[in-house]
């Protein structure tokens, strides 16, 4: 499932290697800032999608197009980056 999310990085980490062949960066988006309720959501790159976060430093007003990918069998989510764009 792809969807979107606007708001502004809070948060950019340093690439983890998990195994020899890969690789993720997590990325903290806080939406609704002007909100009663703001959120932050934390979102991944991995592999070759890392370097994406290069050019984006913390405080910028961003979207990011993501996938909500799911397992059924230990009920994980995963928030997965394929494209960004600064506002």
């Amino acid at each position: 499932m792809t969807l979107q999310i606007t708001g502004e990085i809070t948060n950019i980490g340093e690439i983890q290697q998990i195994t020899d062949n890969f690789s993720k960066r997590v990325v903290t988006v806080k939406t609704d800032a002007n909100s009663q309720y703001p959120q932050w959501i934390k979102l991944e790159t991995n592999n070759t999608k890392n370097a994406l976060l290069d050019a984006f430093k913390e405080g910028e007003n961003v979207t990011i197009d993501f996938n909500l990918n799911g397992k059924e069998n230990n009920g994980y989510n995963q928030l997965t980056v394929w494209k960004i764009n600064k506002h």
